[in-house]
């Protein structure tokens, strides 16, 4: 009898795969039986009918006692109930063998067998069984139990470590290899024993690192690596891998690792670290020699031009015209000479000075001057008149020269940032302690990710268009250095305006 002709002969839809929704069922390599209200069989698995050797047109249609085997009847039926109550998940349930060729084949086949109710046009009508040949699940067993045999020969023969830790109900060592002992200073059976110091070892923080991969709910980030200090008092380095174990709820109850000593190698590692820092640090020297270079040549090229030319200038109208002008041009002339060459003065100056901070032999000469008569005397020197000044005397424990130049530097920076039209206000008073210089101007300001590095070498922020030259680099550098020889500290604020206000406060201020 076909497979068609056997489900016509049974009843109903029992025998119809597709009517009941169980068209997969035909494909499983499990047995699977479809058993109606009656406790009638409607149909078989194909793996089912091969497992059990029997014709669909054998069962089909007929009582489920039909599959039992002989004098076991009533055995599974008490099994039958008991999975269709729900009482338990599976039982081991012996069915019928129908067709025996040797002596020696089974009369009967045990299945590992569970049970689900049926669902027809929303109602339960009926079973739906499930089972696996036995004797698989126990061929299956001992290539496990081969597996675990060999697996633990081979950990023991390994110089890596392993282990396995549960934690249901309380965490205890199951197996560690040599290898890992020994890398942490113990015996196996110790710590089989009492695994109590693989807790009291770990740090605060790597305890909870181990907490939160085993049992948190994010990715867990292996490997972790830790300090472990051994009973000798030497202290290693571990790098240390799991893979959880769950039980059928996904509840982790036991992890498999493995842990390397990597001491050594983090030490080599270290080691490769410092060569390449004093190798970038090697290589930074030589940049900033290089930048130090360029920037001589920039310097020579842009701010060294425009005060120079200016002085050409000037000096080749005295030389041709001086008995033609008047005194007072002629002493126009020669003041504004001598701006521009202490211009350039400073700048050379600027750029000597970077030279020796590089070597540190810059020194100060100090000695109790007025700040406010200091400013005043760089702001006869600038002449420029959209600067304006609030000077209250008080004396410091100065190089005066070197602060001169903070002073310039300062108003310098102000104007080319800023722009030429900008108010640009340096203010001098005593302070707590000390004494205080303020410039600041309402121009752009500086923005937020440069403020951190405006004195560091080199660092420019964005200077105004209208200035043709775009500076060295180098002057708030020599302001931060100054100041800090000095005893004193610099930084710079938001103006309330928006621009930029720069602070130089100095220690040991008199008021005069």
């Amino acid at each position: 009898m076909t497979r068609a002709e056997s489900h016509a002969a049974g009843s109903g839809p029992w025998t119809d795969p597709d009517r009941l929704g169980l068209e997969a069922f035909l494909h499983t390599p499990n047995l699977v039986i479809v058993v109606d209200e009656q406790r009638r069989v409607g149909t078989i698995s194909p793996s089912g009918v091969a497992l059990l050797g029997a014709e669909l047109d054998e069962v089909v249609g007929r009582p489920i006692s039909v599959l039992f085997p002989d004098g076991r009847v009533e055995e599974g039926l008490a099994a039958l109930e008991q999975l269709a109550s729900g009482e338990t998940a599976e039982l081991e349930v012996a069915f019928r063998c129908f067709r025996t060729h040797h002596l020696d084949d089974p009369a009967e086949v045990p299945v590992g067998l569970a049970a689900a109710p049926l669902w027809l046009d929303g109602e339960p009508r009926g079973l739906i069984l499930s089972g696996r040949d036995v004797e698989e699940r126990k061929r299956l067993e001992h290539d496990v139990r081969e597996l675990a045999t060999s697996f633990q020969a081979l950990a023991d023969a390994t110089e890596v470590g392993f282990y396995r830790f549960v934690f249901d109900p309380d965490f205890r060592v199951d197996h560690t290899n040599l290898a890992f002992a020994d890398a942490l200073g113990y015996s196996p059976a110790s710590l089989q024993e009492d695994p109590t110091p693989l807790i009291d070892g770990l740090t605060p923080e790597t305890r909870q690192r181990f907490i939160d991969n085993r049992f948190g709910r994010g990715s867990p980030q292996w490997p972790i690596e830790f300090d472990w200090e051994r009973p000798d008092g030497e202290v290693v380095v571990l790098s240390v891998e799991e893979v959880p174990i769950r039980d059928p709820n996904g509840r982790v109850t036991a992890v498999l690792g493995v842990g390397r000593d990597v001491t050594q190698e983090r030490r080599r590692e270290a080691s490769i670290v410092r060569a390449l820092q004093h190798e970038r640090q090697a290589a930074e020297g030589l940049r900033q020699v290089d930048q130090l270079r360029r920037l001589f040549l920039q310097a020579v090229s842009h701010e060294l031009r425009t005060p120079l030319t200016t002085v050409m200038g000037f000096a080749s109208t005295l030389a041709l015209h001086a008995d033609e002008l008047p005194v007072d041009r002629v002493a126009e002339l020669s003041g504004r000479m001598v701006v521009q060459a202490r211009r350039i003065e400073r700048l050379l100056d600027d750029l000597l000075d970077v030279e020796r901070l590089s070597r540190g032999v810059l020194d100060l000469e100090v000695a109790r001057a007025d700040l406010a008569s200091i400013v005043t005397e760089v702001l006869r020197e600038v002449a420029d008149d959209r600067v304006t000044s609030h000077l209250t005397p008080v004396e410091v424990p100065v190089d005066r020269g070197k602060f001169a130049r903070v002073v310039a530097n300062l108003l310098t920076n102000a104007r080319r940032h800023a722009g030429p039209d900008a108010l640009v206000t340096v203010a001098v008073g005593p302070r707590e302690d000390g004494a205080r210089l303020v410039v600041e101007d309402d121009g752009p300001g500086v923005p937020d990710e440069l403020k951190g590095r405006v004195f560091e070498p080199f660092e420019q922020g964005p200077r105004s268009r209208a200035l043709p030259s775009p500076g060295t680099g180098i002057g708030l550098t020599l302001v931060a250095e100054f100041v800090g020889l000095h005893g004193g500290t610099v930084h710079i604020e938001d103006a309330a305006d928006g621009g930029a206000r720069f602070v130089v406060d100095l220690p040991g201020a008199v008021a005069g």
